[in-house]
């Protein structure tokens, strides 16, 4: 919990994410419901080499990735893009409260946790990146500052050849490698399968005239041509069924 209020809310969300403590609603500073526990913490000890449990912490620096190990190299990365959370662990109980099956028990023989819908949130949004942040860091040779990285980063197609390097063909085109942005026509054909390019009679090419944002003007074509000049109602959403019974 966080006790003062700050500009910045993920702050407190962070705080109250690591204590596992609630960080808004009716109970908000209070510790996260658990399903299982005695009610004791546990007590610190060694689960293995270089492995140690403190506090509710789990410390692993028993994992070492040699240079060329490319099976270990992709259980780190599958480690790294792993979900947040595993969905078929989570049931929404007849009051509304989220239960949170764990994958293993703790060691204080907790097994489930149960959320609101406000706490299971702020949990959510607790490891969201702040604002340009850089999720993706480099060191060593790969470093942005480092001396040596322009002798291991491939070289950009349109850069000019150093001396002595053969030069391109003359009739060689410069390729744009800069990213271009997606017309809304694509946009619309690639989320909702519209095709804005070509027409579905003649199958010609379609040219934007104008983009329409009144709604009156909207509403009297829409009317004009017969089609529903009105959006459908929102559904309520529909919660996905989980299997399991605890």
């Amino acid at each position: 919990m966080v006790d003062e209020v700050t500009d910045d809310a993920m702050l407190g969300l962070q705080a109250a994410s690591v204590r596992s403590k609630v960080a808004l609603g009716k109970r908000a500073g209070e510790w996260i419901r658990r399903i299982g526990s005695v009610g004791q913490m546990p007590v610190p000890e060694l689960t293995g080499h270089l492995c140690a449990n403190v506090n509710g912490f789990s410390l692993h620096a028993g994992v070492y990735c040699a240079p060329f190990d490319r099976q270990k190299l992709e259980h780190l990365c599958r480690y790294i893009a792993r979900p947040a959370i595993a969905e078929e662990r989570l049931k929404l109980l007849p009051n509304e409260d989220v239960l949170l099956k764990l994958k293993k028990p703790y060691s204080d023989g907790t097994s489930h946790l149960v959320f609101s819908g406000v706490e299971f949130v702020e949990k959510l949004a607790a490891p969201v990146p702040p604002p340009r942040a850089h999720l993706t860091r480099f060191h060593g040779c790969l470093a942005p500052h480092s001396k040596i990285r322009s002798q291991v980063v491939p070289k950009k197609k349109d850069e000019a050849p150093k001396e002595g390097a053969a030069a391109p063909a003359a009739d060689t085109a410069p390729v744009d490698t800069k990213s271009k942005r997606l017309s809304w026509a694509k946009l619309l054909k690639r989320v909702f399968q519209i095709d804005m390019e070509n027409c579905r009679h003649c199958g010609g090419e379609m040219k934007t005239l104008a983009a329409i944002k009144d709604r009156f003007t909207i509403e009297k074509i829409l009317k004009h041509v017969g089609l529903p000049h009105k959006p459908p109602d929102v559904a309520r959403s529909r919660y996905a069924v989980q299997e399991y019974l605890f």
